[in-house]
């Protein structure tokens, strides 16, 4: 089993729901966060002290076990979209997890998650552990969702192996519209349908190019560059290229 200390994945959750709205770091790095401020607030501290723990966090997660870094993810996921409450998002997170966890079948967790989901009476997200009452938790997650655990038990977060990873559905594909200037070689990049207020990232290719936030319409704007000749601009929702729900094949003279 994980040396991991025990977490209240509820609190855990809220504040992971935070980081990744407030902060748009990449999954880790948003995990990092959320576990600074988890921490310093169930230590005692306030929730202001808490934000600025996260603030200043590092990029990767250095006590968190697999398992609470996925229900929070799936819970987000939740919230984000049916506008569940913190109870009931982590109650079908943890079975979504677990329905993973079983079969590693990512349509039948999500079938199943939604239909629970459903049955729910749609209410506002939850809101961090904060005095700050304006915050609400908005934005589709677009996080990693571990799917195997170590046979003998739960990895230690320093320890996950990311070539076993999948995502909450996200919803349709994206639209991309480019335009290229063959001088430069740089491309314009336009896309929509993307999970709102989310980083996504941008490759040409297999080479990853930069992290982009989206707006709350889920739209971005950006620019690349390209060699002559021919090129896929792809918009992958992890730096893995595990989920890429908008690609373009763009040449150049």
């Amino acid at each position: 089993m994980s040396d991991a200390p025990t977490v209240d994945v509820e609190k855990y959750a809220a504040w992971f729901a935070w980081a990744r709205d407030a902060l748009h770091r990449e999954l880790d790095a948003t995990h990092a966060a959320a576990e600074a401020a988890y921490h310093l607030k169930a230590n005692g501290g306030t929730s202001e002290d808490a934000r600025a723990a996260a603030e200043a966090a590092g990029t990767e997660p250095a006590g968190l076990d697999a398992e609470t870094m996925a229900v929070a993810e799936w819970a987000a996921w939740a919230r984000s979209n049916y506008g569940a409450n913190a109870e009931t998002s982590v109650a079908v997170a943890r079975q979504a997890v677990a329905r993973l966890q079983e079969t590693h079948d990512l349509d039948a967790a999500t079938r199943e998650a939604t239909a629970a989901l459903g049955e729910q009476h749609r209410t506002e997200p939850s809101s961090p552990p904060s005095n700050r009452t304006a915050w609400i938790a908005v934005g589709v997650i677009a996080g990693i969702v571990l799917i195997s655990l170590a046979a003998a038990g739960l990895t230690s977060a320093t320890n996950v192996d990311k070539s076993g990873i999948t995502h909450p559905p996200v919803g349709p594909s994206a639209t991309m519209d480019v335009t290229v200037d063959p001088a430069t070689g740089n491309v314009s990049v336009r896309a929509t349908g993307l999970p709102p207020n989310t980083s996504v990232f941008i490759f040409v290719d297999d080479k990853r190019q930069n992290a982009v936030p989206t707006d709350a319409n889920g739209s971005l704007v950006t620019t690349v560059q390209i060699a002559a000749g021919g090129d896929t601009i792809s918009i992958c929702l992890d730096d893995h290229r595990a989920s890429c729900p908008a690609s373009k094949f763009v040449t150049r003279p």
